[in-house]
């Protein structure tokens, strides 16, 4: 059995996660308590649970502040000038970009962005069509829903072996089979063109690291790859 080391990964000293490959987060909404309330709430008996539970609702301030998030994702042969272009779009017309991922694949670029903005999905996606139109990529603009998982990644597991099919499927159904959440997925073929070693890096949520591993170990063994499976733990600076 592969042993499951730790892997320390660095948060801010006020509790924030770290930062990741992204454009920074725009600022952060007022809120919901106004500061000169805080003393009314603390001189509130018990009895005006009512008073404190209007306290806590959001201000009307914040509510006119709130803004649909729409995701945006384009494709396209890799060429300079696709993330300006895009980025360029969104600050004319007023969004605030507040996650992206990006990467090239097999010699196209891929993106995804999520954006706070006003604009109905179809306007976007015109702006953004027009745009970069000479840049040959397909855009799609879909709305966003529901609550944002703030789950931290619980392990970290490395996966390498001869290419073949089969290895991203076999490994995260064995993920699966323990109630584990892949929160980030990367793979790539490396070395010589006539001996290719296929690798892939996961950050997963898991409960249970030793039925993790006796999962994974089992699904490695049938594909015929090797496997590390270490536990990521949060240190402050």
């Amino acid at each position: 059995m592969t042993a499951v080391h730790p892997v320390v990964r660095a948060h801010r000293s006020d509790g924030t996660a770290p930062l990741r490959r992204s454009v920074p987060r725009a600022r952060r909404l007022p809120a919901a308590l106004p500061v000169q309330e805080l003393g009314q709430l603390r001189a509130v008996p018990v009895a005006g649970l009512d008073r404190v539970r209007a306290l806590l609702q959001p201000s009307p301030a914040v509510k006119e502040l709130t803004v649909p998030q729409l995701a945006v994702t384009a494709v396209g042969a890799d060429r300079p000038g696709i993330v300006a272009a895009v980025a360029r779009v969104l600050h004319d017309r007023g969004g605030n970009l507040e996650d992206s991922a990006m990467t090239i694949l097999g010699g196209h670029f891929a993106i995804v962005l999520l954006v706070d903005t006003d604009d109905t999905p179809e306007i976007l996606q015109d702006s953004l069509a027009t745009a970069t139109a000479e840049l040959g990529l397909e855009v799609s603009v879909t709305p966003v829903s529901g609550q944002r998982s703030t789950a931290e990644a619980t392990h970290l597991l490395s996966v390498y072996g001869t290419d073949k099919p089969g290895i991203v499927a076999g490994v995260t159904d064995a993920i699966a089979r323990v109630g584990a959440n892949i929160t980030d997925l990367e793979t790539q073929v490396i070395g010589e063109d006539d001996t290719p070693v296929y690798a892939m890096v996961i950050e997963l949520v898991a409960d249970d690291s030793a039925a993790l591993e006796t999962e994974l170990g089992a699904a490695c063994e049938r594909l015929g790859v090797d496997h590390t499976l270490r536990t990521i733990d949060a240190e402050t600076y």
